[in-house]
């Protein structure tokens, strides 16, 4: 079972991302113009598979990218701040900050860094179990959907 600890950071992590999520979504401040610019502006800085994916993926269509950053920030937060499939929620949230952490602005990046181990720890350490709606999930859900070992398993 995790620690008040790492269920305080999950909640506080979810709070952050939903606080943006919704800021992003009622202000309309993070669209496809402005995720053009800022992947644009770190391309030059960036080793080379990492500007080919920048410049092949998030710039080909930045409206899409500006939709999946606002809704999975918003979704994502809420998943952390209720613990529910806080393992795939973890690892997704993840892969959205690395993209954050590499395309993002620099001033920020600190930010992103700490919002991308503490989304790590909480996908790891199954965060939700604690203060959250994984207990009854990983009873009712498929174990392939929770990220979970059912007993008797073979793997770890």
């Amino acid at each position: 079972m995790p620690t008040f600890g790492l269920a305080l950071i999950r909640i506080v992590t979810g709070l952050v991302l939903f606080s943006n999520g919704w800021r992003w979504l009622s202000e309309s401040t993070l669209d496809g113009a402005a995720v053009g610019t800022i992947v644009t502006a770190s391309l030059g800085e960036l080793s080379a598979p990492l500007a080919w994916w920048g410049d092949t993926f998030l710039l080909y269509n930045p409206d899409a990218i500006a939709f999946l950053w606002r809704w999975g920030a918003l979704w994502l937060g809420l998943l952390f701040i209720v613990g529910a499939l806080t393992r795939p929620a973890g690892a997704l949230a993840a892969l959205f900050l690395s993209h954050a952490l590499c395309y993002g602005p620099r001033e920020y990046e600190l930010s992103f860094l700490l919002l991308l181990v503490s989304s790590l720890a909480i996908s790891s350490a199954r965060a939700g179990r604690r203060l959250g709606l994984d207990a009854v999930f990983e009873q009712q859900l498929p174990s392939w959907m929770t990220w979970t070992r059912r007993s008797g398993s073979i793997f770890p």
